[in-house]
């Protein structure tokens, strides 16, 4: 009788009434910026069997696009990617624990070359997911190649610790003789990703490295506007690499990025990478020689890394471009938003 009366008082009270009424069915998170985005790249450029593409250069394979692919799949939580990334990866590798960097449809591998970039791409992915997912293998692959890169590119220059490009190819012997001279493109550098892979090999080089990169930045600027070259030639003195145009462009474009990534507002590289990207419709490239512009604005991507310079700069929030058909332009846009979610954004 007892349980009875407290059954209609709970029909009849405005509290039961409430408690009687159906649940909302609870609605699913949003998904951030960054998790749009990787969906919108991976359809593009992520096949099943886990290949990046590049179809604007034929549509081959390079360790840049899978290192990039597989550190953004992994910030998103997209495991079942990832792994079939890090699996035809495993068709790259070579005997000495690098990747070649460049592999074709139809063909296979057809440079056997490493590039030094897509390596420490690849390394600071699974030195990510090991954490993330707990997998101790994963954090092994990442030392294994940390050493790798640190034991068979690493030079001296002046005393100071750089990594060469690749492991062939940049040597440049003077005309006059003498010792060769190392070149140098100083966006392989990957400032944010040095401090990680110190977590997975255990030396003092990867801050060395850090040290020394942020001081070429400093003091490898050239032209009216002091900013640092796609590639340099590491004489005495420095000077952007005769090999290639003499350009602020396509390369050194990710040197803003990786300098707001980690933070170096103050650094005189990045002040002055502001100022060229404040221009109106900043161009593509700028000659650092001669100061002609490319006749073409800067790409979507670029902006998007504009977008993260100007806000590590001024506090601005940033407003990153579209995913689209440029795989290398939706690249940088894609890890200015990763970047923009390290800096504590969702």
């Amino acid at each position: 009788m007892q349980r009875r009366h407290w059954l209609l008082w709970g029909a009849v009270s405005p509290l039961g009434a409430q408690a009687a009424r159906p649940l909302p069915t609870p609605r699913p998170a949003p998904l951030s910026a960054l998790v749009l985005a990787w969906a919108d790249y991976a359809q593009r450029f992520v096949t099943p069997d886990g290949r990046a593409l590049d179809p604007g250069n034929q549509g081959i394979t390079h360790t840049e696009g899978q290192g990039v692919s597989m550190l953004v799949a992994q910030a998103c939580g997209d495991r079942a990617r990832f792994e079939a990334l890090f699996r035809f990866c495993g068709q790259l590798r070579r005997d000495d624990g690098l990747y070649a960097w460049r592999w074709e449809p139809g063909q296979g591998i057809t440079d056997r070359n490493n590039a030094t970039d897509g390596d420490l791409y690849i390394a600071w992915a699974l030195a990510r997911a090991g954490r993330r997912w707990n997998a101790p293998a994963y954090l092994a692959a990442a030392g294994a190649l940390a050493r790798a890169v640190r034991t068979q590119l690493a030079v001296e220059v002046r005393g100071q610790p750089l990594l060469l490009p690749g492991q062939a190819g940049f040597w440049d012997t003077p005309a006059a003789g003498g010792a060769p001279i190392a070149v140098v493109n100083p966006s392989y550098l990957i400032l944010p990703a040095l401090a990680e892979l110190a977590q997975v090999d255990a030396s003092p080089f990867w801050a060395a490295l850090t040290q020394s990169t942020l001081r070429l930045l400093d003091t490898a600027r050239f032209g009216a506007r002091q900013l640092p070259a796609d590639w340099l030639w590491m004489g005495e003195p420095v000077r952007p690499w005769p090999g290639r145009p003499a350009r602020f462009g396509y390369e050194a474009i990710r040197i803003g990025l990786f300098l707001a990534w980690s933070r170096q507002s103050r650094h005189p590289a990045l002040q002055a990478i502001g100022r060229f990207m404040a221009e109106p419709g900043f161009p593509a490239w700028v000659d650092l020689q001669s100061g002609e512009t490319a006749p073409y604005p800067a790409p979507p991507g670029f902006e998007s890394v504009a977008a993260l310079v100007r806000q590590q700069l001024t506090g601005s929030p940033p407003r990153f471009g579209a995913i689209d058909a440029d795989y290398y332009s939706s690249s940088l846009s894609l890890l200015a938003r990763l970047a923009w979610q390290d800096l504590g954004h969702a």
